[in-house]
């Protein structure tokens, strides 16, 4: 137990109210910023140190808070992953130093685990989310049942005849639990669908959308494209997800040939076509190709199997390793048949064989899925672009590199980066005055080498809390008197230098922005006031009317968020508050904008950074 409490406080609550609790107990606001309206760190003077548990007990009674707590340091455990095959599966994370392995030859996953893409816990997606579901169709059916599976699965439609679509299944959602392997999006939701024919596999589609699939993982091929397929394809990405489109995969086929000959709808321009990488770091001599540059997208690693009979399967193949999956359970999977069976895992619900385009496919499916765990508002397009713009070159000296390899393999660290960007910065971009002090019947006047403290010129926590990512922010200075050759700073509490200003000229008032990096913005309560210092040691005062804290972000979007409300001011030199309305005409040379002195709310645009 520390000599802090942490308390929350009603959102309705004023400042003012609030205090009055904090000095009730006799405690000290820290002013700790947070993203959490009402939430306050308070400390305990050392005087009573011994009563931190019964003060706190007091205020979490107090009916002003919501609760409160003693601050209490108890260590974090650090996960372990402790599926007993995680380790051999090599594709989620390859250390090389075994033989067949290349070193990094993977999609760099637990990386991709270790992000947040939010300080709050609740947001912790960064293994998956269960609202993102991944579906899977296949000629042999998915065993929803299975014990690495059916913690995750919504929902199956048809049979179960062979293993093939339970070990995709598998690849792309495999439970994080004590038992098997792990998929690459171990906490996202599983359809599995039957698909036989062209027919079942429209109803498939169609099914998919319906039971809210936002990953449509292929690993079949039909060499003919039927009409009432391609619609149903095209109709998932357009209108699926609430008309964000799902992001479909198609695997590029094993037939050491063309996509375009082997799988048409693989080359279809909506989807995602996925060719395969080995443990080696090169392509799969099985893979098919494109006929053009532009028609595989990514690969993704899967096993090295190299003639067109696949032969007798060995895990200890010198073109590369296998990968571990979900296999029927029971005495009907891979793991029970020849030649599978003298080489394959003790545990036939599991088989470490597993291969092919195949396995590439719903590899890439998983990171797809993560990505829109991290950023569900992302449409299927942007979502294919993150793992195209994220895919790491490999083989980088191949002669026809795009036909074999598209964009790259995937790379699941990188992708969930970009979606995490995208979350932080995607929503309503506005700019507000914070706050302003002036001084405007008694200007403050700085002498040579002097400083003045900006006291209340600072973005307090609560405010802090209205703000998914800032993007920019200056203070604004109406000053007089700055002569040529002048420097004014600003410095934090911590005494460090933040920017500085060019001069007014001697006689002249006007506005003076200065750019502040977003960091001390947002620690400002931590770091210390702001403090003005006049770096003219030779030519004597300035005067300082108003200083402005003003910042540029981005707002998530919200139905109700009553607290932040504003307007432009038009610029009037002499007229206190006025300051903003010069900021605003420097940033987008438009006063007409300032004039209108709209709430920032109905002058709002939406960007994307």
């Amino acid at each position: 137990v520390t000599d802090r409490i942490v308390a929350r406080f009603p959102s309705t609550a004023d400042d003012a109210a609030i205090q009055n609790t904090i000095k009730a107990y006799d405690l000290v606001d820290t002013k700790e910023p947070s993203r959490r309206l009402g939430r306050r760190v308070l400390r305990v003077p050392r005087a009573r140190i011994a009563e931190v548990i019964s003060i706190a007990n007091s205020l979490h009674e107090d009916p002003a808070t919501l609760w409160a707590t003693p601050e209490i340091l108890a260590p974090v455990v650090k996960q372990q992953i402790n599926d007993p095959l995680y380790n051999d599966q090599w594709h989620l994370n390859n250390l090389g130093g075994v033989a067949n392995l290349t070193a990094d030859a993977d999609i760099d996953l637990p990386e991709a685990w270790s992000l947040s893409s939010n300080p709050d816990p609740a947001w912790m997606i960064h293994q998956g989310n269960a609202a993102i579901v991944v579906s899977v169709p296949d000629p042999d059916g998915v065993d929803t049942q299975h014990p690495d599976l059916a913690a995750n699965s919504i929902g199956s439609r048809g049979g179960v005849t062979d293993p093939h679509g339970t070990g995709c299944a598998g690849l792309a959602v495999g439970d994080g639990n004590t038992i098997g392997g792990r998929g690459v999006a171990p906490f996202c939701s599983l359809l599995g669908a039957e698909a036989t024919n062209s027919s079942e596999a429209v109803d498939a589609f169609d099914w998919s959308v319906e039971h809210g699939a936002a990953v449509i993982s292929n690993s079949w091929s039909i060499t003919t494209l039927f009409q009432d397929l391609v619609d149903a394809i095209q109709s998932a990405v357009a209108d699926g997800r609430e008309g964000r489109g799902c992001v479909v995969l198609f695997a590029a086929g094993n037939d050491f040939g063309t996509v375009e000959q082997n799988n048409p709808y693989a080359a279809l321009d909506e989807v995602i076509c996925v060719g395969a990488s080995t443990s080696m770091d090169v392509h799969a001599a099985y893979s098919n190709t494109g006929e053009s540059d532009d028609t595989v997208d990514v690969v993704a690693p899967s096993g090295p199997a190299a003639d067109s009979e696949f032969g007798t399967f060995t895990n200890t193949d010198a073109r590369g390793q296998y990968l571990r999956t979900t296999d029927q359970t029971g005495t009907d999977g891979y793991n029970n048949s020849i030649p599978l069976g003298p080489t394959d895992l003790a545990d036939l619900d599991y088989t470490e064989l597993f291969s092919g385009t195949s396995g590439a496919t719903p590899v890439a499916a998983g990171v797809a899925a993560l990505v829109l765990s991290t950023n569900p508002d992302l449409t299927a397009g942007e979502a294919k672009q993150i793992l195209y713009d994220s895919a790491d070159t490999i083989d980088a000296g191949h002669a026809d590199y795009p036909r074999f390899y598209g964009n790259g393999r995937v790379n699941a660290y990188e992708a969930v980066q970009q979606a995490l960007i995208g979350h932080y910065t995607t929503g309503d971009l506005r700019f507000q005055d914070i706050v302003g002090v002036s001084w405007e019947l008694n200007p403050r006047t700085i002498g040579a080498g002097g400083t003045f403290e900006l006291a209340g010129v600072e973005l307090n926590s609560t405010q802090r809390a209205q703000m998914d990512r800032i993007l920019a922010a200056w203070l604004v200075l109406d000053m007089e008197d700055v002569d040529n050759g002048t420097e004014v700073s600003v410095e934090n509490g911590l005494g460090r230098l933040i920017s500085h200003c060019p001069p007014t000229g001697s006689g002249n008032r006007r506005p003076v922005i200065m750019s502040l990096p977003v960091d001390e913005v947002i620690f400002q309560e931590t770091n210390g006031p702001f403090v003005l210092r006049n770096n003219d040691w030779l030519f004597g005062t300035v005067k300082l009317y108003e200083a402005s804290l003003s910042v540029l972000y981005v707002h998530a979007d919200s139905e109700t968020d009553p607290t932040v409300t504003g307007g432009w001011r038009f610029p009037q030199p002499g007229v206190p508050g006025s300051a903003v309305g010069w900021l605003w005409g420097y940033l987008d040379s438009s006063p007409e904008h300032v004039q209108t002195g709209q709430p920032l709310e109905e002058q709002a645009s939406t960007s994307t950074y």
